[in-house]
């Protein structure tokens, strides 16, 4: 719910007992800055109003806290921390003591429990039964006076004060005669040389006052000094700056610094605008400038803010802005590495700063301190502390002055390198680098002068001062007072004289006074040192001493442990005299319902002494007993809270050790803690797992919070549950702890190897984890003589493989023994090797073959061997014919595979050469097959026409023609002998002509026609065509037919030619047909004559494995001329 549920239900007629809020981690301060949630607590309590005054709205403004009618506590608590910071305010006449701080550091958040418990009487619950009650805080009693006292530690004064009484907070003003020097504690302020007199002013919540007496503070000036007092750009470098920021320094030696640095808003983009000299952290750059002077023991520098002009509010990665600072860095390398500064360049560095501080426009106070870099910020590389000394506005000028020995300590101190309170840095530092100007970012123009810088090399005399402390407090006339004092600074030893105010004096650090009659008094105390320039050092305390007392006594209870239901426990009251008292002190007690006591033991007391008061309970309660001690008129009371809670018990825990390898032991240790008081001893036992083993529990009982230890240790990879047991009467409690063990395995696949010398073959080597065994495995293998071994790798991380290569080139068997080690774990595995005897491969083929073109040649080639082991055999070929195939083929042996070919008729005739392969992968050996080729072709075919008859003076005309019946010849050439005069014949186109001269008549030639193949000449056919050439048409010679001789009678010689004529057609017809029948008939019976002829020839190539082609188609025309 929020805050407005919250109030409401404050506001209401009937409001609840108890109201409990717990603000979100937004708002309690967890997951912000302390100061948003104290602005969000400020407006839940009070609103704009305050705690004497809440607004209206407020929860402190609601009924429940305003009226008279309910008697509230505001009880505001601050978890996670122990003991829990709370705070109790009492509304409308609630009991609370005003201004107690509690002096308990038992209250967490039990007590708080048990507090709200009893308040109501409930009974209490677990834990809370075992918390004390804040009954301190409860009561009527008032603050005690408002006091304060102060010290301070020279050369730049820190002053420090202490503050009791009135009503916590309180506010400090630290004064010189009448002139305020700064508010704040702790407060550092730089004073110039001279005689201060310094007073501190504390004002609690409440508006009451105290002003302590005065100290005399001597600031004297340095006693060397090194630099001149001015700057210049070759002891320091004057270029680190960014544009638009300037730099520039003066023939006066004044460094006048224009800063600039608009639209950022955080550090990581913002600009330095400075002068250095000497050596930085490295990460912040190298020297710069020249060395610093040795022995400087104090740096100051002067500064005028001359003008500025920030930006607008801006919020960003590195808060608010805008934001600057005009600093003075003193770099120191430590003497040795700090983790949590970082080492760079071999070495841990400190980044101090005395500076004005201004966060959006305003000045931080004197003594603000910051840390900042360390390891996590490498950009600074050095453990970084700031400490606010000015406060400088536009047109004022101060001086940053600062220790390097009190800059190194404080920084050491605010990380923890050096303890609260040292007065001298744990570890040593060197000043190695000065760096003097200003930072920031969200500025549009930042303007300082710098000057007067000095570096004093012979330092500040150290500066006396003491204080002194006395008891009792609150002196009554007549009572001893002791007073101790104590100095620092100056020169020892050192003297010390008292003044007690009221004309009494004494000497020596420590001393003692009675004051005779009531009154207020000033002590002063004053103490000189031994230097020659005899420092002195003064303070005074302001004491009231009251008036003599009446005797009396004082009584307080004691409040027991809490003890269990059934159980008596004691609490013990005390009596004090006071004043001399001596009388006779009577005691009773008034005890609740529910709780037995026996009599007070003994029942009455003279002056000072103690009694018990013993009770029990059955129930489990707190109950408060009121004991009254009684002398004549004189009675007080005391209150002792009894508590009765659960049964004292314990608890038994083990821790579970870290895995170990197989074979190793590892420890687990077992604690009691004992609960509601519970004192006795607890026997201790183990139940042990089977497949582990475990030493005695040692010791074997505990008592208390105690310790013991058992260590197991198991062979095999697993994790195992050891049940541990304590016994004590009927208590029996029990624990578990887990052991586990881890382990590996190492296996060879194969485990066995059969090889052939020359030859390596492998097996993997494989580590396997168990139970999640994370070790690193280192592998080795020691063959066997004459075994040569090597892994691909030695070392496997938790699982993994290597290879194991093997060989030999002596036959035999062999062993690999593979040793895997991991710390305490060693595994082995063995591989044997069997290695034969290497045979040559031996690969069988033909050693010659024939085919002709357009057929298929198919043989096989086999690959064998005969090693022991068989071998893997590869078969392969090459330089195979165009168009031959062979598939390569591996295995062991015999392998073989199929060579095929079917040479094409473009395949020349001739011998072609096929390899053989056979390799086995250490030797090989081939087979040369030789391939011959021939020609597929026959004769070729020539038609030619029969015999012929010509005639003198006509004209005989016929043609030839050939064809190559395979197609894959040559071009066929025509040729023709036994031409005669008068003949013509053309090979181009195979004709023939003849016209017959008279001279030629009754003579028969016969002209041969020849065919050959033009790729060779020796194939060849041949016709032979006889011509008889016959006399010419006048007349019929040697019994020719004379038609007009058989003219018919009554017949004209042209009717009758016409009829020869028709008839001679008919019949040349009937004759035509019967010539081509009778051609085409011997042309066919020429041709088979022929095929039989070429099959005779084409047999006796083949035997003699000559060129052979197919028949070609023969084609004949004839020409009208032959007929």
């Amino acid at each position: 719910m929020g805050t407005t549920t919250f109030i409401s239900a404050a506001n209401v007629a009937n409001p609840p007992n108890l109201l409990w809020y717990t603000p979100t981690d937004n708002h309690n301060m967890h997951d912000n800055s302390i100061s948003t949630g104290d602005s969000y607590l400020k407006s839940f309590l009070v609103g704009t109003g305050t705690i004497s005054s809440p607004a209206s709205g407020s929860l402190l403004g609601s009924s429940l806290f305003t009226s008279s009618s309910y008697r509230t506590l505001l009880y505001i608590w601050w978890d996670e921390y122990d003991p829990s910071p709370n705070l109790e305010i009492g509304f409308n006449g609630a009991s609370v003591k005003t201004g107690l701080v509690s002096a308990s550091n038992g209250y967490d958040e039990f007590a708080s429990l048990h507090t709200i418990e009893s308040n109501w009487g409930l009974a209490c619950l677990a834990n809370g039964c075992n918390a004390p009650i804040m009954s301190d805080v409860f009561g009527t009693s008032g603050p005690s006076p408002l006091t304060a006292s102060f010290s301070y530690s020279p050369p730049n004064p820190v002053f420090s004060a202490s503050a009791s009484g009135g009503t916590a907070p309180y506010s400090y003003s630290w004064l010189s005669g009448s002139f305020s020097i700064g508010a704040g504690n702790p407060l550092q302020v730089t004073l110039s040389a001279g005689t201060y007199t310094i007073s501190l002013k504390v004002t609690d919540s409440k508006g009451a006052s105290f002003t302590t007496q005065t100290q005399t503070l001597t600031v004297r000036a340095a006693t060397g000094t090194t630099g001149g007092g001015v700057f210049d750009c070759t002891n320091w470098t004057c270029q680190n700056f960014v544009s638009p920021s300037t730099l520039s320094v003066n023939s006066n030696g004044t460094a006048e610094i224009r800063h600039s640095n608009p639209s950022v808003c955080d550090w990581t983009n913002s600009y330095y605008d400075s002068l250095i000299r000497g050596t930085p952290p490295p990460a912040q750059g190298s020297s710069q400038g020249t060395p610093l002077p040795s022995g400087i023991q104090q740096v100051s520098a002067s500064a005028t803010l001359l003008d500025r002009s920030l930006g607008p509010s801006c919020s960003g990665p590195s808060g608010s802005g805008p934001r600057y600072n005009l600093f003075m860095s003193l770099y120191f390398q430590l003497a040795q590495t700090v983790s949590a500064c970082g080492t760079f360049s071999g070495a841990s560095w400190l980044d101090t700063q005395v500076r004005v501080e201004d966060i959006n426009g305003v000045d931080s106070p004197i003594g603000t301190t910051s840390t900042y870099g360390g390891v996590s910020d490498p950009g600074v590389g050095a453990c970084g502390y700031s400490l606010a000394v000015l406060q400088l506005g536009v047109g004022a000028s101060g001086t940053l002055i600062a220790d390097v020995q009190t800059q190194c300590l404080q920084a050491e101190i605010a990380w923890g390198i050096s303890p609260p309170g040292a007065t001298t840095p744990t570890i040593g530092c060197t000043l190695t680098g000065i760096e003097i100007g200003t930072e920031g970012f969200d500025m549009n123009a930042l303007d300082t002068n710098w000057y007067n810088v000095l570096l004093s090399t012979g330092g500040l005399p150290s500066t006396l001062s003491c204080s002194f402390t006395f008891t009792p407090t609150s002196p009554s006339a007549g009572q001893t007072l002791s007073l101790t004092g104590s100095a620092s600074g100056g020169t020892t030893p050192y003297s010390y004289s008292w003044n007690f105010g009221d004309g009494a004096t004494s000497s020596g650090q420590t001393t003692s006074h009675a004051y005779s009659s009531a009154g207020t008094y000033s002590v002063t105390l004053t103490v000189t040192d031994a230097g020659s320039s005899k420092q002195t050092a003064i303070i005074s305390r302001t004491l009231t001493v009251s008036s003599q007392v009446s005797p009396d006594f004082i009584i307080a209870a004691s409040t027991p442990a809490s003890v269990s239901a059934g159980q008596t426990t004691t609490s013990t009251i005390t009596l004090t005299s006071v004043n001399g008292f001596t009388g006779t002190i009577a005691l009773s007690d008034t005890v609740p319902t529910g709780l037995n006591c026996n009599a007070t033991s003994p029942s009455s007391l003279s002056g000072s002494g103690t009694a018990t008061l013993s009770c029990n309970s059955a129930s489990q309660n707190v109950y408060t007993v009121t004991i009254k001690g009684t002398s004549g008129s004189l009675s007080h009371s005391a209150t002792a809270m009894f508590t009765f809670g659960a049964p004292p018990s314990f608890t038994v825990s083990a821790t579970s050790p870290a895995p170990v390898n197989a074979g190793s032991a590892s420890t687990s240790s077992i604690t009691l803690t004992p609960i509601n008081g519970f004192a006795g001893t607890a026997a201790l036992t183990d139940t042990v797992p089977a497949g582990m083993s475990c030493s005695a529990i040692t010791p074997s009982s505990l008592t208390s919070s105690s310790t013991a230890t058992v260590s197991c240790s198991s062979s095999t990879a697993s994790t195992y549950t050891l049940t541990i047991t304590g016994t004590s009467g009927g208590i029996i409690q029990s624990t578990t702890a887990t052991f586990t063990v881890v382990d590996f395995i190492v296996s060879a696949n194969p485990s066995t190897l059969a090889l052939n010398t020359g030859i390596s073959g492998t097996t993997t080597i494989t580590i396997t984890a168990l139970n999640g065994f994370a070790g690193t495995v280192s592998i080795t293998a020691t063959p066997s003589a004459g075994l040569t071994v090597a892994l691909s790798t030695g070392t496997i991380p938790s699982s993994g493989t290597s290879t194991l290569t093997a060989s030999s080139g002596v036959a035999g068997a062999y062993t690999a023994l593979v040793k895997a080690t991991s710390g305490s774990l060693t595994k082995t595995t063995t591989v044997t090797v069997t290695v034969g005897a290497q045979a040559l491969p031996v690969v069988s083929a033909p050693s010659a073959e024939t085919v002709s073109q357009l057929n298929t040649l198919t043989f096989t080639v086999t690959g064998t061997e005969s090693s022991n082991p068989s071998p893997t055999l590869t078969l392969s070929a090459s330089q195979l014919p165009p168009g031959a195939s062979f598939t390569t083929v591996q295995g062991t042996s015999p392998v073989s595979a199929m060579f095929k070919w079917t040479p094409t008729a473009t395949v020349a005739p001739g011998t072609y050469t096929a390899i053989f392969a056979i390799d086995d992968g250490v030797s090989s050996s081939q087979a040369i097959v030789s391939i011959t080729v021939v020609a597929s072709n026959h004769l070729p075919i020539l038609v030619a026409p029969g015999r012929q008859n010509a005639t003198v003076g006509g004209k005989l005309h016929f043609s030839v023609s050939a064809s190559d019946p395979s197609g894959a010849g040559g071009p066929i050439i025509l040729s023709a002998t036994g031409l005669v005069s008068n003949m013509v014949f053309d090979p181009s186109t195979g004709d023939f002509s003849f016209t017959p001269s008279t001279t030629q008549a009754g003579q028969t030639f016969t002209v041969n026609f020849t065919a050959t193949d033009g790729n060779n000449q020796s194939w060849t056919s041949t016709e032979s065509v006889p011509i008889q050439v016959q006399s010419g048409a006048s007349g019929p010679s040697g019994g020719g037919l004379c038609l007009s001789c058989l003219l018919p009678t009554r017949m004209t010689t042209t009717a009758w030619l016409l009829a020869i004529g028709a008839l001679i057609g008919i019949v040349s017809s009937i004759a035509l047909v019967h010539i081509r029948a009778s051609a085409e008939l011997a042309t066919a019976r020429r041709r088979m004559k022929s095929l039989n002829a070429q099959n005779q020839i084409g047999r006796a190539y083949d035997r003699y494995q000559t060129p052979r082609r197919a028949l070609a188609h023969v084609s004949r025309r004839r020409d009208v001329d032959e007929y």
